[in-house]
């Protein structure tokens, strides 16, 4: 064969493999890629249990919040404790266990639900413990956390001192039935609607009030809107002590955004302090534990707008309710003298939110 043959088929050949490599390339471009696990790739996300990632400004694992220019506005829903058990778990006829096993977990916040569905984010109080096993004040079988989540609940706050030995036995089934929650003195923060929500959960004793200032202080400095969510207070008093007043205050003043508290079992008197809304006590919303409890609490509805400049602004309302009225079924007070009664109370109007019982 001639050379310059020869050289020629070379050289195309050498030319084809190149052409052909280049398709190659261009097409697999084209492919493609097996995706990966937001685990593999990452990417924060909600475990199985249903919690999303904390954010602890005292651990150094906060970010600065940069909010954007865009107007928004969400709803926030409060309610007090709620305690969807028995006294020591009993299951036996006429306890809440047993009615709930008969009637289904819906039953007992049917008549108020749609409140919850209609806002953004609903906050409860949880103080019962879910075991087969374990017997407390309140106890009940894991099947009954599903009461939150039938109600659209989207976050429970596991702060009263009974649960501290016991909160895997607390927790873990509300987080099975798809409600996250958070533990006493803990960061939790939320995106809605485009604005960053942090919770600070905390017991208010009177002694910790210096070293809770500095938390909110420091926080603010990476947060863009904060509710203290506290739980203390005398059991049954509906006056708050003066003690509480002025620590409540100064947290208000360092930074706090929204001050809601439980944790005496009754309703207490609400105010706004310096444009922060603060709630005393949102008493009892549901309490399988007490067959005549006092029958009177407030579902605590909050507005928070972002202006274009980034300000926030905070509305409150207040939707007076019963605890109780078909078996540990809450319900909105549709009497208007009643639900008029709660609401001066709030304001601090009345000595109490219901008729005081006769001696």
């Amino acid at each position: 064969m001639d050379s310059s043959n020869i050289t020629k088929n070379k050289l195309w050949l050498i030319l084809s493999g190149l052409a052909l490599a280049i398709i190659l390339v261009i097409a697999l471009d084209f492919i493609p890629s097996t995706p990966k696990t937001p685990a593999e790739s990452g990417a924060d996300t909600e475990n199985s249990a249903g919690t999303e990632p904390e954010t602890n400004p005292d651990s150094g694992d906060t970010h600065e919040v940069i909010l954007s220019g865009d107007p928004s506005t969400f709803s926030l829903t409060f309610v007090g404790e709620c305690a969807p058990g028995s006294p020591f778990g009993t299951d036996a006829y006429g306890s809440f266990n047993a009615l709930a096993a008969d009637v289904g977990t819906a039953y007992f916040f049917s008549e108020i639900a749609h409140v919850f569905a209609e806002d953004d984010f609903t906050v409860a109080v949880n103080r019962c413990i879910f075991s087969d096993e374990i017997t407390a004040e309140c106890a009940a079988p894991s099947a009954n956390a599903s009461i939150y989540a039938s109600a659209s609940v989207e976050l429970i706050l596991n702060l009263p001192s009974v649960l501290d030995e016991y909160t895997v036995h607390a927790a873990l089934p509300i987080q099975n039935a798809g409600v996250n929650v958070i533990k006493n003195d803990t960061f939790y923060t939320r995106e809605i609607n485009g604005i960053p929500v942090t919770f600070l959960t905390a017991r208010l004793t009177g002694d910790n009030t210096d070293e809770l200032i500095a938390r909110i202080t420091e926080a603010k400095k990476s947060v863009a809107f904060l509710a203290l969510c506290f739980y203390g207070g005398e059991t049954s008093s509906h006056i708050p002590e003066d003690w509480m007043t002025e620590a409540l205050h100064a947290c208000a003043d360092a930074g706090a955004d929204l001050i809601v508290g439980t944790g005496t079992g009754v309703l207490r008197p609400a105010e706004i302090y310096n444009g922060t809304p603060i709630a005393y006590s949102l008493g009892t919303l549901l309490d399988g534990t007490q067959l005549v409890p006092e029958n009177a609490t407030a579902i605590m509805q909050c507005t928070v707008h972002k202006d274009a400049d980034g300000t926030i602004t905070t509305d409150v309302a207040y939707l007076p309710a019963y605890v109780y009225t078909d078996l540990w079924k809450p319900a909105l007070m549709t009497e208007e003298a009643a639900a008029d009664r709660v609401l001066d109370f709030l304001a601090g109007k009345t000595a109490m939110p219901i008729d005081t019982p006769a001696n």
